[in-house]
């Protein structure tokens, strides 16, 4: 971009894209041959559906996808590759954990990584550096602050990285739309690249927490396409406050300890504590939302002492190395377990 007004309209052309841009074209057009096909920092037109629904402050799209025929640019209408769907299961999650888009008919699908990371690109037969990346990764540590608890979707490159922007960032960071005008395409054979690659990531946060972005390079052109049609497809377990107060009161012993629990509820609480997760909280109770979030908050760590917990007297020992104080159930038995309700959402 040349200018600052340019640029920003760039970004707010993209606030409220729910996926990637920038696939390549049927046939295969080189990079650079006229000011269509001319990507280096190139938003969207103005013609797209992201700008007909730029207002919007997070990351999903609000509007159906255009037809899988054709994408407007600033001055033509032009005819793109036929698309087809794909759904793939992600390498940290779970069989229910999947992303869904559409790529262009024709192109090659690889398997790619590097480091920690793993996916698959699907490449232009006809111009290699054009290609769409499914990229996941176990490094929690990038994106998340084990101080505070915070997940924070923008440190998947790295905070500050120079050529990466990001917009449309949910209020709960675990999802972004970004722009990487790097000219660096890690997962493609010749790394360097003509093209801006327009993505989306999201952080899954149980029952292993990992991330995922899917980037396309290549030409503005296929964003009303390929953009709408992104999704992540996962399944939330909405706990029951008092299995919540059980799973918390158990995994406190560990931090005061040695307490041992009835061999039943440890297999349980091992079993459901990793399925814990802030994205239930839209399916709690309201009444119990308050209590349910400093549980979940705690289960997910770092542990605190919560100041009341219902159903459980606080204990204070002392022992030869020092005192512990922990929540135990006040009838001294724990409640019978049951299992938390599978919700399927899809971002």
């Amino acid at each position: 971009m040349t200018s600052y007004r340019k640029w920003a309209t760039a970004v707010v052309a993209l606030t409220i894209m729910g996926g990637v841009a920038g696939c390549g074209t049927s046939g295969g057009a080189s990079p650079g041959s006229n000011a269509t096909n001319s990507t280096k920092g190139v938003a969207p037109s103005n013609n797209t559906v992201a700008n007909r629904t730029a207002g919007a402050n997070n990351a999903t799209t609000n509007t159906s996808a255009p037809s899988s025929n054709t994408a407007t640019t600033n001055t033509t209408k032009s005819t793109v590759a036929s698309m087809v769907s794909v759904t793939i299961p992600l390498t940290y999650g779970q069989s229910t954990t999947s992303m869904s888009f559409k790529v262009p008919s024709g192109w090659v699908k690889q398997k790619v990584g590097q480091g920690d990371t793993s996916g698959y690109a699907w490449v232009n037969p006809h111009d290699s550096n054009q290609q769409i990346d499914l990229i996941t990764s176990g490094n929690i540590g990038a994106i998340k602050n084990y101080t505070t608890g915070q997940w924070d979707v923008t440190g998947i490159f790295g905070h500050g990285t120079k050529g990466i922007s990001w917009i449309g960032v949910s209020s709960d960071k675990l999802t972004g739309s970004f722009i990487d005008t790097t000219g660096v395409n890690p997962y493609a054979k010749s790394e360097q690249t003509p093209y801006t690659g327009y993505g989306k990531a999201f952080i899954v946060q149980s029952p292993n927490p990992f991330s995922v972005f899917v980037v396309a390079w290549g030409l503005p052109l296929h964003a009303d396409t390929v953009l709408p049609t992104i999704h992540l497809h996962e399944t939330v377990y909405v706990f029951s406050q008092a299995m919540l107060e059980e799973i918390y009161a158990v995994k406190y012993f560990s931090s005061v300890g040695p307490i041992i629990p009835p061999q039943n509820v440890a297999n349980d609480v091992n079993k459901w504590a990793p399925y814990v997760s802030m994205s239930m909280m839209p399916y709690a109770p309201a009444s119990e939302q308050v209590l349910d979030k400093q549980l979940i908050q705690n289960i997910e760590g770092p542990m605190t002492l919560l100041k009341s917990l219902p159903g459980y007297t606080l204990h204070h020992d002392q022992l030869p190395s020092g005192s512990r104080t922990y929540w135990y159930p006040s009838n001294n038995k724990f409640p019978t377990w049951v299992d938390p309700r599978p919700q399927q959402i899809t971002k």
